[in-house]
């Protein structure tokens, strides 16, 4: 067994300490595992500790060891945890690692932890022989996967005064400032058309020709005597719609619109009116 002597880290110890982190861990750069350790020092429930070699000054080993609030196969909590374990290959299978283990065993029983938990990736047998030759148990065995799901929106929060907003640019009938409110990918459900939801229009430049249809079919068109709800992504705006259409037919009914939001945009307007007799 090589004669090494583990002890807490100091900070003269940190230029070593980085050497075998970057060792450890080759896919950060320097600048991360600095500011890695920075963070791991600010921790109140965390301890470096490190092999010290023959004489003094170099090291030849190092662990770093925390807590968890749990741990796979663990039934306390908290848990001691290895998040970090480390020996120079110079000192490899000479009971170096059993030190630092048996130290952070020790770091953990005086806190009055009951057990020890520790990690390794699948395909790395020497640490899983390692785990096992020091006591620990395999629990579980596991693939992790990740989705990126892009940048978060910094778009603006809908609310009722959006909702007001969007009615103001009808009654203006303003197409450029209407437009504006919608997503590129939107779809509008007129209140009246051949089907049962009514006429369709899918994308930007189709639901623009819808609205221009219906200032040309109604050229006085209002809403008004409105009222506005708004939960989550979903608005609803709901009105009173007035005006003469072209062949001089009177209109006054009671409407809604449904509108769904995504990014801050609308995706979906679904119109409705009253059937008046």
């Amino acid at each position: 067994m090589t004669e090494v002597r583990v002890r807490e880290r100091r900070t003269g110890d940190d230029a070593e300490w980085l050497r075998m982190r970057c060792a450890l861990w080759p896919e950060d750069p320097p600048e991360e595992h600095r500011k890695g350790m920075r963070d791991w020092l600010a921790h109140a429930d965390t301890v470096t500790l490190v092999a010290e070699r023959p004489g003094g000054g170099k090291l030849a080993g190092f662990a770093e060891v925390g807590t968890r609030p749990y741990a796979d196969g663990c039934a306390s909590s908290p848990v001691a945890y290895l998040e970090g374990w480390y020996v120079d290959a110079d000192v490899r299978r000479q009971g170096v690692g059993a030190r630092l283990v048996e130290a952070a065993e020790a770091w953990a029983r005086a806190r009055g932890l009951s057990e020890f938990a520790s990690d390794a990736l699948l395909e790395n047998d020497p640490s899983h022989r390692a785990h096992l030759a020091l006591g620990f148990e395999e629990v579980e065995r596991a693939v992790r996967y990740r989705k990126a799901l892009g940048e978060p929106s910094t778009a603006a929060p809908v609310t009722v005064e959006t909702l007001k907003a969007f009615l103001d640019a009808f009654n203006r009938h303003d197409l450029d400032a209407i437009m504006g409110f919608f997503a590129d990918e939107c779809v509008f459900y007129m209140p009246r058309g051949e089907g049962p939801r009514g006429d369709r229009y899918v994308g930007k430049p189709a639901v623009r020709a819808g609205l221009a249809k219906r200032f040309e079919g109604i050229p006085d068109v209002h809403y008004g005597e409105d009222v506005h709800w708004v939960v989550g992504s979903l608005g609803v705006s709901e009105w009173t719609l007035t005006g003469t259409s072209v062949q001089g037919e009177s209109i006054r009914v009671r409407g809604v619109d449904l509108l769904e939001f995504a990014g801050g945009r609308i995706v979906r307007k679904d119109s409705f009116w009253k059937i008046v007799r």
